[in-house]
């Protein structure tokens, strides 16, 4: 009677294909072996949807499954990791600057690289991706699955880079952008330099799958939805390009945890899958003690990043773990672009600044992207140590993240391609930041102050101190 009782309850679950919009009241099931399926007239792997009419219900329900023939638990919510800015521009606007062919916002992007602003960031705070690109700029067998709100991919700068896309908030549409979150991530590892540039400018390839709403929120059958998508378009991928790479962008997260949602992301790493994730954005919240799903989920390679802001430390928003989150990356006042309008026929890009762990995501995407490109025999996992093994140390992060500092793209770059990566070291004599010193009058000048007694004592103790962090780091075992 029992198993009569509850193969007709199963008959009213709803597959996950029919993209119905998730309820208060509701169980996602999925069967864990095949005799269990056919028992029950399911698919082995498939997550179904029972709709009940109370919480009651529900968990009546759940006590009549046996536990060891299905998996199954309530969906969990999930959110974009940003906070809004009331700041955007135009292309002809004066913040940011205006649009030229072929030159980027450069007057904005201080994260990227050394800018002549009034932003108010220290020097040496960015990611030095200019040294980085006299190496390499991108590939055609890196593809980039951006997990988001969607891209729209009108603006001149995006334009082209998307192979295939899902959109699983509107049944059966290409994927749109409605809120803005995803285009703003996606163009900062990827815009092509026409009028604003990316970390991985040249080459590289995008998949777009849509689950976040036009409020920026998600749930886990859209999720799911999404996660089905990339493991099918990545088969497909790698039948056509054997030398495909797949990076995977997840500026996203919720408090609660999906088993279902991470056996899917577990999967995709069956083709050598590298998942960023963010951090969130829960005022300094230690996600050691309280995880953050998916940056404390249990995946291969799964790569957490935590926000810094324009002094070069921990952003204010930006949650830490120094057993859980492995890194930094700029993650305040990033610009970016937003989904613009047609205007007499013409399309006027739109560009907004943001601050979030978000933000911080696809700085370490575009230098994944990077690393891969200048050495594709690398897995996911060189990668992720490479990110973390080349960061700039940053004083007390090691309090932070795991790696005990902000991300590098130069000396990703120069360690992926077998070069010193002490060329990426910044001292008072040169470079493009880091531990040089520069006069407090202007400090957005690069020239060195002139050489006096407090300077050299400053620069043997900023020496000092990289040399123990990277002893230190030598030693651990990441």
């Amino acid at each position: 009677m029992r198993r009569l009782e509850i193969s007709l309850a199963l008959s009213f679950f709803t597959a996950f294909p029919l993209f119905v919009e998730a309820k208060t009241h509701e169980l996602l099931i999925r069967p864990k072996n095949e005799s269990t399926a056919q028992l029950h007239h399911l698919e082995v792997g498939k997550v179904y949807r029972k709709v009940c009419n109370s919480e009651s219900e529900c968990e009546t329900f759940a006590q009549k499954l046996d536990k060891k023939s299905f998996d199954f638990e309530k969906p969990v919510k999930f959110r974009g990791d940003t906070i809004e800015i009331n700041d955007s521009s135009g292309a002809n606007g004066s913040n940011p600057p205006p649009a030229i062919e072929g030159v980027p916002l450069s007057g904005n992007e201080w994260s990227l690289f050394p800018v002549a602003s009034d932003a108010g960031h220290v020097s040496g705070a960015d990611i030095d991706v200019k040294r980085a690109w006299t190496i390499v700029k991108g590939s055609p067998h890196v593809y980039v699955f951006v997990m988001d709100s969607g891209i729209d991919d009108r603006d001149p700068d995006l334009a082209g880079l998307k192979v295939a896309g899902i959109d699983t908030v509107r049944s059966g549409q290409p994927p749109t952008d409605e809120n803005g979150h995803g285009t703003q991530v996606t163009s900062i590892f990827a815009a092509r330099g026409k009028n604003m540039i990316g970390i991985a400018p040249a080459d590289i390839k995008i998949v777009d799958g849509r689950f976040l709403n036009a409020s920026n929120e998600g749930d886990t059958d859209k999720a799911i939805q999404v996660l089905d998508f990339f493991y099918n378009t990545m088969s497909q991928v790698r039948e056509q390009d054997k030398d495909a790479l797949f990076i995977g962008n997840n500026s996203w997260g919720g408090d609660d945890f999906s088993q279902i949602v991470e056996d899917k992301m577990k999967r995709l790493s069956t083709f050598g899958y590298l998942s960023i994730t963010s951090a969130g954005n829960n005022n300094q919240r230690n996600n050691d003690s309280q995880p953050y799903f998916p940056c404390n989920s249990k995946v291969v390679a799964n790569t957490c990043v935590g926000a810094s802001d324009l002094k070069d430390g921990l952003a204010s928003f930006s949650d830490y773990g120094p057993a859980s989150v492995h890194l930094l990356a700029p993650g305040v006042q990033i610009y970016g672009i937003v989904p613009g309008e047609l205007q007499g026929g013409n399309y006027v890009s739109h560009y907004q600044r943001k601050d979030g762990t978000s933000q911080a995501v696809p700085h370490v995407t575009g230098v994944a992207a990077l690393i891969w490109s200048i050495n594709p025999k690398l897995s996911a996992l060189d990668v992720h140590q490479i990110l973390m093994k080349s960061v700039d140390p940053v004083p007390g992060a090691e309090a932070w993240v795991v790696s005990g500092g902000r991300l590098n793209a130069y000396r990703a770059v120069l360690t992926a391609s077998g070069q010193n990566p002490s060329l990426a070291d910044r001292s008072a004599a040169g470079g493009d930041g880091g531990c040089s010193l520069r006069s407090t009058s202007d400090p957005s000048t690069h020239t060195p102050v002139g050489l006096s007694w407090w300077l050299l004592f400053a620069t043997a103790a900023c020496l000092l101190l990289a040399l123990r962090f990277r002893m230190k780091r030598n030693q651990k075992h990441i």
